[in-house]
C-alpha cells in the first residue's frame, strides 16, 4: 500500500483536518468574553428590538480583545503546522496584515471623522484609506440595515510595505478610538475585518517547496453574527467556532468564557498543488474553497464594498 503523509501521528486524530483547516485553526481569533445581563438585543435590520429569550446574559468582548490577538502574530507571525507530501512536518509562519475594515455602529456616533492620524504617516495613509462617505452601490433597504458607519478602510499599497496588523490599528486608532474602544455591543453584526497572509519563513528551514508561498485573506465578524445572516462555514469547518489554535475546546466559566471569531469568508493566493487539501477528506476541500470564495464575493457584492486584496487574488488566480 502506497505510503501517504496523512497517515503519521500528526493529523492521524484527524480524519477531516487538512493543511487548510489547520491555517484556519491557527488565525482565528479567540476573544476572552465576560457574561453581560442583556435586556435588548439587536434584529435583523440593524434594531434595537425586546429580547424575548429566557437567556438574559450575553456574551461581551471589546475590540482591544481582538487585536490583543494578533499582538503576538504582527511580531513573530502566526504558526501553522503543516504536514508536507514527503511525510516530513514544519511550521510555517503567516504575517498578518490589515487589508480592510468596516465598523458599522448601532447608535450613530458624533465623532465620526474624516481624516486620518496626523502624524509623519499622514500622506501614506491618506493614499489608500478610503474615507468615511457613502460609497456604497448596494440597494438602500439593504444600506438601512447595516447601521452607522463608523470607520472603514481598503487597503491598497504593496504587502510588502504594509505595517504589522496591530501596529495599523493602534495608528488608525490615534484619530479613531473607537477602533479600541468599541465593545461588540456596540457594533451592528455587519462590522467585519479583513486579514492578509503572507508567508514568511518555516521552522524547521526547508528545501523551497513552492505549495509553502501560498497567501490567504480571510473575513472574520467583529460582533457576534445573528442567525439570519449568511452563515457560509461549511459544516465540516464549524469546529472552527469553538476550538483555540491547539485545537482545545474553548471552556467558558461562569462568568467569562471565549468566543471563537471564525472565517466566514476567504480566498487564496498562489496556492499550488495538493499541499493544501486532505484528500481522505468528505466532500473535499477544493469544494470548500469556493464555498469560502463565494461567500467573500456575496459579502462584498451585499455591502457594495470593492476590496482591493480580494479583487487582486480573483485576477491572479
Amino acid at each position: 500500500m502506497p505510503h501517504s503523509p496523512w497517515d503519521l501521528p500528526l493529523l492521524s486524530d484527524f480524519n477531516h483536518y487538512s493543511n487548510l483547516h489547520c491555517f484556519l485553526q491557527s488565525v482565528t481569533p479567540i476573544v476572552s468574553t465576560k457574561l453581560l445581563p442583556k435586556a435588548r438585543t439587536l434584529n435583523g435590520f440593524g434594531q434595537s428590538s425586546e429580547r424575548s429569550s429566557g437567556n438574559n446574559m450575553v456574551g461581551c468582548f471589546s475590540l482591544s480583545d481582538v487585536w490583543e490577538f494578533y499582538v503576538e502574530k504582527s511580531f513573530y507571525g502566526a504558526s501553522v503546522p503543516i504536514l508536507l507530501n514527503n511525510g516530513e512536518s514544519v511550521v510555517q509562519y503567516y504575517a498578518p496584515s490589515l487589508s480592510a475594515i468596516q465598523i458599522y455602529t448601532i447608535k450613530p456616533c458624533e465623532s465620526i471623522s474624516v481624516s486620518v492620524s496626523n502624524n509623519n504617516s499622514s500622506t501614506r495613509t491618506s493614499q489608500y484609506t478610503t474615507l468615511l462617505v457613502d460609497h456604497h452601490e448596494g440597494p438602500s433597504k439593504i444600506m438601512e440595515s447595516l447601521g452607522h458607519l463608523y470607520f472603514q478602510f481598503n487597503e491598497t499599497i504593496s504587502p510588502y510595505d504594509r505595517l504589522p496588523l496591530n501596529t495599523k490599528i493602534n495608528e488608525l486608532a490615534e484619530a479613531h478610538p473607537g477602533l479600541t474602544t468599541f465593545n461588540n455591543m456596540d457594533l451592528s453584526p455587519y462590522s467585519w475585518i479583513a486579514v492578509a497572509w503572507y508567508p514568511i519563513y518555516p521552522i524547521p528551514t526547508t528545501r523551497i517547496v513552492k505549495e509553502l508561498s501560498a497567501c490567504f485573506l480571510t473575513y472574520h465578524p467583529l460582533s457576534l453574527p445573528l442567525q439570519d445572516l449568511p452563515s457560509s462555514v461549511p459544516k465540516e469547518d464549524d469546529d472552527l467556532r469553538c476550538t483555540d489554535s491547539l485545537g482545545k475546546k474553548c471552556e467558558g466559566g461562569t462568568s467569562r468564557g471565549k468566543v471563537s471569531l471564525s472565517p466566514f469568508a476567504m480566498t487564496t493566493y498562489k496556492m499550488y498543488g495538493e499541499l493544501w487539501m486532505n484528500p481522505e477528506t468528505p466532500g473535499g476541500h477544493k469544494e470548500r474553497i469556493i464555498t469560502y470564495q463565494n461567500a467573500a464575493h456575496s459579502w462584498l457584492k451585499q455591502l457594495g464594498f470593492k476590496h482591493n486584496d480580494f479583487n487582486f487574488c480573483i485576477s491572479h488566480s
